[in-house]
């Protein structure tokens, strides 16, 4: 499934069906694979890569009469945390992917520097020869997993936990729900009314876990605490709002930036 291939382009009936089923979509894909380097839909994936700190080094191979060269790619793990965490890749900094990364199973993300695996389970780099921890977006998507296991006890489809358990896994799922906010904020839409709709997916998952009432943004049981949203405006500069009505006031849809 393919957004430019499977939404009418251009048909606003369409794209509105479609977006609403975002979250079936993604999160019942078997594996999504995401070209993060891609400026568009037309730049492709399978680019040349980016070559770093590749040293040669000349060794004698009497058995074949002349010398061999081995090539070695050295990155610190340092660069290697920094590189697969987000925002380093134009797909990272798009408001409507965060929903179409955090929701699949399994994803193979490919930028022109090497491979990378995300599951519920591990993160797993070309380039580096442990497994990796649960950082940015890869952490996001964790956090997605462990809410959906929430879901699944409160459904009675695993054993049941007790009350305070429950209590205070909802109450991690209402955090990682600001967590999610605070990083979509950050990202970019060509069109400012998509603020809320480039999240509905990701709100329709949770509201799912939560059985909630999706207030523009907010959770109704979580109002006491997610009223006290505020703009780093210390980072951002000034306050922005749309030229249109996007959200109510009382929302941080309403405003621009994070």
């Amino acid at each position: 499934w393919s957004d430019a291939l499977c939404i009418v382009q251009n048909d606003i009936q369409d794209w509105a069906e479609q977006s609403a089923a975002m979250s079936t979509i993604y999160s019942g894909a078997l594996l999504s694979i995401s070209a993060c380097s891609a400026i568009s839909n037309e730049s492709g994936f399978l680019q040349l890569r980016e070559q770093h700190l590749i040293l040669e080094l000349q060794v004698p191979c009497p058995d074949h009469g002349k010398d061999c060269t081995l090539q070695f790619r050295r990155q610190s793990n340092v660069d290697i945390i920094q590189k697969h965490d987000g925002k380093k890749w134009p797909l990272d900094r798009r408001g409507w992917t965060l929903q179409e990364m955090l929701l699949p199973r399994r994803q193979i993300r490919i930028d022109v520097e090497q491979i990378t695996w995300v599951c519920r389970s591990i993160v797993s780099l070309e380039s580096y020869d442990r497994e990796a921890p649960f950082i940015g977006v890869a952490r996001g998507a964790n956090d997605i997993f462990k809410a959906l296991s929430f879901q699944s006890r409160a459904n009675g489809t695993t054993t049941p936990s007790n009350p305070t358990t429950e209590a205070g896994e909802r109450d991690r799922a209402l955090r990682r729900w600001a967590v999610i906010v605070a990083e979509f904020s950050g990202r970019d839409l060509t069109y400012a009314a998509d603020k809320l709709p480039a999240l509905s997916g990701l709100a329709s998952s949770f509201n799912n876990i939560l059985g909630d009432q999706y207030l523009a943004g907010l959770w109704q049981s979580d109002l006491h605490r997610s009223l006290l949203w505020f703009r780093d405006t210390f980072h951002t500069g000034k306050l922005s709002r749309p030229s249109e009505y996007r959200a109510p006031s009382f929302t941080w849809a309403s405003v621009d930036g994070y």
